[in-house]
């Protein structure tokens, strides 16, 4: 099984705006079907800025993702936290690692046809 498609989605909340102005997500596709969906809370450092998520995450999957194995998502996170920080991710780039990571969870626990709870143990 092998990463296909990354595709970002932006969803604008209308006011009051409980839990934030914007969400964001990620759509992670495979080559058997199989679509796994991450999140990420940003909250208020890309308000205004939605293409730059957008953009971010397109660049981060062609980088890092494309054409790899989603079950082997521990070393995915290594190569995408040491690409994109020299000492510890900041605040921004561990939101958009977080979303990869919780896609590629719900891909596994899809896969392997076992609720995510049971492959954290």
């Amino acid at each position: 099984m092998r990463l296909t498609k990354a595709t970002p989605i932006v969803i604008r909340t209308p006011p009051p705006n409980w839990g934030g102005y914007f969400f964001y997500f990620v759509k992670l596709e495979t080559d058997s079907g199989i679509v796994g969906w991450g999140e990420t809370a940003v909250l208020f450092s890309l308000y205004g800025l939605e293409r730059a998520f957008e953009r971010l995450i397109e660049d981060v999957f062609n980088r890092y993702l494309v054409g790899r194995d989603p079950m082997n998502r521990e070393v995915l996170n290594k190569l995408m936290y040491t690409g994109l920080s020299s000492q510890h991710a900041d605040y921004f780039v561990g939101g958009v690692i977080s979303a990869f990571d919780l896609a590629m969870w719900d891909i596994c626990g899809k896969a392997l046809e076992r609720p995510v709870c049971d492959l954290l143990g």
